[in-house]
């Protein structure tokens, strides 16, 4: 390695999820999110805790509803076999953006894709679309929603879904 120690420490960084981890630490804050970052779990099939990169926490209320968010989130840094967010056009935004058809019945599919429980199911088909918007203020902001995520050049397993199982244990 030639260069100073900053220049050094600098392009090491480059290669490490470090700073990832900090940007989406930022802009989840930005968007209301309680963050936690370098956070610890134990693994629950070998009993040794891990590291976890962000646990982002939000809640909304309302009268009728509590809705609480809270995602675990890994970074994961490298040139080599980059992470590809799959997206498509958001139909919510804006009724000129909505395909022919029934927009109700749209608006309720997407929002329904966010749901996986029988109460959420329930919520969502009394919900209101003013109450929908409450319930998923981004949604209908977006020009494109993402719908799956892949690693390029990735042989064999399915990573995204292979870490998702493991953190899931």
């Amino acid at each position: 390695m030639g260069g100073s120690l900053i220049e050094n420490v600098a392009s090491w960084l480059e290669t490490q999820g470090y700073p990832l981890e900090m940007e989406i630490a930022s802009i989840a804050q930005g968007c209301g999110f309680d963050v936690s970052q370098s956070d610890y779990y134990q693994d629950p099939e070998d009993n040794k805790y891990r590291e976890i990169d962000l646990v982002l926490s939000l809640s909304k209320f309302s009268n009728r509803f509590h809705l609480s968010y809270n995602l675990l989130v890994e970074c994961k840094s490298g040139k080599d076999k980059p992470w590809l967010l799959l997206s498509t056009q958001n139909y919510l935004k804006g009724t000129e953006t909505l395909p022919t058809g029934d927009p109700q019945l749209r608006r309720f599919t997407v929002y329904g894709a966010f749901i996986g429980n029988d109460l959420g199911q329930d919520v969502l088909l009394r919900a209101t679309h003013d109450q929908l918007d409450n319930i998923f203020p981004r949604l209908s902001m977006e020009d494109i929603l993402g719908y799956g995520i892949t690693q390029a050049f990735a042989k064999g397993n399915e990573v995204p879904f292979e870490g998702l199982i493991s953190a899931h244990r």
